[in-house]
């Protein structure tokens, strides 16, 4: 009896070899590639796989390629589709933009608020469907940084880097707030610029230049969706003190979900709820004196308790935010903002499914054949 349980653990021990990893190691998600570094030893790989999978497996290969571009291209169909109203209210140095759903039966609001005393945004999102949902995400402009980076990585750590100075963004003065309508191949879209200005300085400032459209549309060639809101970031003229010294923006991204690493990719933070995400993302380049340059960016995460007031939640999850940039008179940088739909990941069986299979059934039939010694020498006794 034990030769024979030992042959079926072993047959089913081969079985799932045979059918490659466990399920929830198959399973795919090509919009999240996480934080996965490329190499050219991989791409190597990659070649040398598609070369082993040439014959007979190409035409189901090809298949599910055209059936990915095909979703692709629905996606993107359903972008250029959305439309919503797009309102702006400004109050003191407060702006509140509103983009409402238009289409029929459907119900939604996303809304991006901004504080320019406290350079507080929040971007938020409801909806009132089968089930209600709420997502919400707050991005705080904490401070402007000058400082050395001592291990010459480009980045600013904390730890490492020798601080020269920083600005409070909610101690710089308000320059400027104001919000206008502009047009951008035939769609009209709203525009709200606020300005800060350094202390001390005549022309040097920072600002935040705020894009929403109705309709998916590009500027400067970076698409703009209904449910979102662009970015630019321009630093000019900053007060250097150093000759060798960059500067980074310093943020503060707080939301009631917690952000996981896989959650987290190179140049997003993303606040998962049931049916929507929240989202803040960079590009991985500014433009520093006419030339693009890299951005590198650093987050520090930790868990939080904060009391706000009683009708707006509290929030748990903390993650610091720097954003390093080449040093230059003129500094501009486009992060965006807004709600995503999500959809649960599927489950991809693996390819050697059958031997998975195969080895359930075996499984099931040690545990039958050990409960069945089992009871006869307990019958026996």
């Amino acid at each position: 009896m034990l030769l024979v349980i030992s042959a079926l653990i072993s047959a089913s021990t081969q079985g799932l070899a045979a059918g490659n990893s466990p399920l929830w190691q198959n399973r795919s998600d090509d919009n999240d590639p996480g934080p996965v570094l490329s190499s050219h030893d991989d791409d190597e790989d990659e070649e040398d796989d598609s070369d082993d999978n040439s014959g007979l497996g190409n035409d189901e290969n090809d298949e599910d390629d055209e059936d990915e571009e095909d979703d692709e291209d629905d996606e993107d169909d359903d972008d250029e589709d959305e439309e919503r109203e797009v309102k702006v209210e400004v109050e003191d140095n407060e702006v509140t933009i509103k983009l409402e759903s238009k289409g029929p039966g459907r119900k939604d609001e996303v809304k991006v608020h901004f504080d320019a005393d406290e350079g507080q945004m929040k971007v938020s999102f409801e909806h009132e469907d089968a089930t209600e949902e709420e997502v919400e995400m707050r991005i705080i402009f904490h401070k402007l940084i000058e400082f050395l980076d001592t291990n010459g990585d480009g980045a600013f750590s904390p730890l490492d880097d020798e601080v020269v100075q920083d600005f409070l963004v909610e101690e710089l003065a308000v320059d400027e707030l104001s919000t206008g309508a502009f047009e951008v191949d035939g769609k009209v879209g709203q525009q709200v610029n606020v300005n800060y200005t350094f202390p001390g300085t005549e022309n040097g400032n920072f600002s935040l230049v705020f894009w929403v459209f109705g309709q998916f549309t590009f500027v400067n060639g970076v698409p703009v969706r209904p449910s979102e809101a662009k970015i630019d970031i321009h630093i000019e003229d900053f007060p250097f003190l150093e000759e060798e010294s960059s500067v980074a923006v310093g943020l503060i991204v707080k939301t009631e979900f917690e952000i996981e690493d896989e959650d987290v990719t190179f140049d997003e933070l993303l606040a998962q709820g049931q049916e929507h995400a929240a989202f803040f993302r960079w590009a991985d380049e500014a433009e520093v004196d006419g030339v693009n340059q890299p951005v590198t960016s650093t987050r520090v995460s930790e868990k939080i308790e904060v009391e706000l007031e009683p009708d707006e939640g509290e929030f748990e999850n903390k993650t610091r935010l720097f954003l390093a940039y080449v040093r230059g008179s003129e500094i501009i940088h486009d992060p965006t903002v807004g709600i995503m739909a999500i959809t649960p990941i599927p489950i991809v069986l693996p390819v050697g499914g059958p031997n998975l299979a195969a080895f359930g059934i075996g499984l099931g039939t040690v545990i039958l054949l050990v409960l069945g010694v089992w009871a006869f020498n307990r019958r026996r006794r």
